[in-house]
């Protein structure tokens, strides 16, 4: 038993795709542009953490710079830089890092 192969109906002839072409664009039937967005999209619970480490940095720099809770005893004026380095990773949970669209 042979298989049957499918031809292509005459009538048909080739398919092809349209493409829609940014203005501006040296467009071709091969290539698509990207997809751009317009806006940063970041979800609530990504500044929600960033807000609890924004707080959280500066809670702990400035319980450092009023000696509160005597936090100097343990590791001295690294606390200073503990407290600036965790308010600014909160940045990058924010988007402020964000390669604009």
């Amino acid at each position: 038993m042979k298989k049957q192969k499918r031809s292509r109906q005459p009538d048909q002839g080739p398919r092809r795709r349209t493409v829609t072409v940014e203005p501006g664009v040296g467009a071709s039937e091969r290539y698509t542009p990207p997809k751009r967005f317009t806006y940063i999209f970041r979800p609530g619970w990504h500044k929600a953490v960033g807000a609890v480490l924004l707080i959280g940095g500066v809670s702990l720099f400035i319980s450092c710079e009023a000696d509160i809770g005597n936090i100097h005893a343990f590791g001295g004026h690294i606390w200073f830089l503990v407290g600036l380095l965790v308010a600014a990773s909160s940045a990058w949970w924010f988007g402020a890092l964000d390669q604009p669209a």
